[in-house]
């Protein structure tokens, strides 16, 4: 099922967030889209499920890249705020490449795995992402969603 936007949801991606609620957008390629598990298997409808006052927005697109999740983004929710940290992953995977800035082009390659590891969040853009102790200390965030045993791809969130 589609929403009217066209993103696999059973619910519309418009309005203001329903009071005492924080939303989650997620971005991303078919892992994020859920192709070949039904919805509630997502790993956003499974954050809904475990975090009881948080809804997800699930952008994902199978097929696409960080530059069309961008686009997507840009479309369709950058004015919609959001605040969540996403936090005990088993690994992360990142293009950010410190003081040399992003990993694009033919420095993709370098792009190696996090392990124990945080994505903080906060109105609508990614913070810092690196181990989940010490993020989890320096960000007092208003909703946490254990990631253990999961893949964590940061992206645009």
């Amino acid at each position: 099922m589609a929403n009217a936007a066209g993103f696999r949801s059973e619910r519309e991606f418009e309005g203001p967030r329903p009071p005492g609620t924080r939303r989650a957008l997620l971005f991303g390629d078919s892992y994020t889209a859920g192709e070949g598990v039904p919805n509630a298997q997502r790993f956003g409808d499974l954050i809904e499920q475990a975090v009881s006052d948080v809804e997800v927005w699930n952008y994902g697109l199978p097929g696409t890249g960080t530059d069309q999740q961008y686009l997507t983004w840009r479309e369709f929710a950058r004015d919609t705020p959001c605040d969540l940290l996403v936090h005990s992953a088993s690994v992360a995977w990142t293009m950010a490449g410190g003081p040399a800035g992003p990993l694009a082009g033919s420095r993709q390659g370098e792009a190696s795995p996090l392990a124990a590891a945080a994505v903080a969040c906060s109105s609508g853009r990614i913070l810092e992402v690196g181990p989940s102790d010490p993020l989890r200390r320096k960000y007092a965030a208003r909703a946490e969603v254990d990631a253990a045993g999961r893949c964590l791809l940061p992206g645009l969130v």
